[in-house]
């Protein structure tokens, strides 16, 4: 009984260090860049980003603390997720430095666990795709004490603001415009070449601003939903996010009181 304790102690060591390694290689990695532009140019903000994530929570933090009004709460929250989260060529999906109990349940399971719906992770990261950068500006938005909701397209994620006065307002910050429209009146004002001078304007080449334009005022399959769109698997998230951690420490300790009293055992 002694020899098995001995080694059921070393190997909940060795599997507690493991995890605790893997976590904090993800927890000191670098936010993420987008090396595959696939020969054109690089538009600012959207490619690159011209805000380190650093001074954007920082100026997050001291947004919260101003007392100003809700447009201006809006627009400014936009300008620091546009100029520090950008759009990179694949979702960015949860890997098992980021959360090992995640990427389990995605490997294993359901993909779907790939997929983060927490805000504060993904800014983190720095970069992903548009459905990601309208999740941060809603949940942020609400901390802000802002009316959000994501709004699904033919093909693409945006966000609507509610400003009192002005109505529900379309943000897309993966894009990088704030549009002074709502979802309902694309297609009419503005028109499809309206939005398509305002995408060439903003840098994006011509193809991206046809292409884009097409989803903005086609009002086929569009969609309005709350945040978190899936609340047991975002719950999930948040309770892994501590799990993650609390495993292999519990590990750790396990493997030192076994160790102990297999010593005594064997030592009285």
């Amino acid at each position: 009984m002694s020899k098995q304790k001995y080694i059921v102690a070393w190997v909940s060591l060795l599997l507690g260090c493991l995890l605790l390694i893997i976590n904090s290689i993800g927890f000191i990695m670098g936010p993420v860049v987008n090396t595959n532009l696939k020969g054109r140019k690089p538009v600012s903000n959207y490619d690159y980003r011209t805000l380190i994530l650093a001074d954007a929570n920082h100026q997050f933090s001291e947004l919260l603390k101003k007392n100003i009004s809700p447009e201006d709460k809006a627009r400014g929250l936009f300008e620091l997720i546009s100029r520090s989260f950008i759009h990179t060529p694949s979702e960015y999906r949860i890997k098992a430095g980021d959360n090992w109990i995640m990427w389990l349940g995605g490997t294993l399971f359901d993909r779907r666990y790939f997929k983060s719906q927490d805000p504060d992770f993904l800014w983190k990261k720095g970069g992903g795709f548009c459905s990601q950068a309208a999740i941060i500006f809603v949940a942020k938005g609400k901390e802000l004490g802002l009316k959000t909701r994501l709004i699904g397209l033919k093909g693409h994620v945006v966000a609507e603001v509610y400003l009192p006065d002005k109505g529900w307002r379309m943000v897309d910050p993966d894009m990088g415009i704030f549009w002074d429209h709502d979802l309902d009146s694309f297609g009419v004002n503005p028109s499809e070449e309206q939005v398509k001078s305002e995408l060439l304007a903003r840098g994006h080449s011509e193809k991206i601003s046809r292409h884009f334009s097409r989803i903005y005022v086609s009002q086929e399959n569009n969609s309005r939903n709350e945040y978190p769109t899936a609340p047991n698997r975002f719950f999930l998230e948040k309770v892994c996010n501590w799990l993650k951690w609390l495993i292999p420490l519990g590990l750790i300790c396990f493997s030192w009181q076994t160790g102990r009293v297999s010593y005594r055992l064997k030592y009285p």
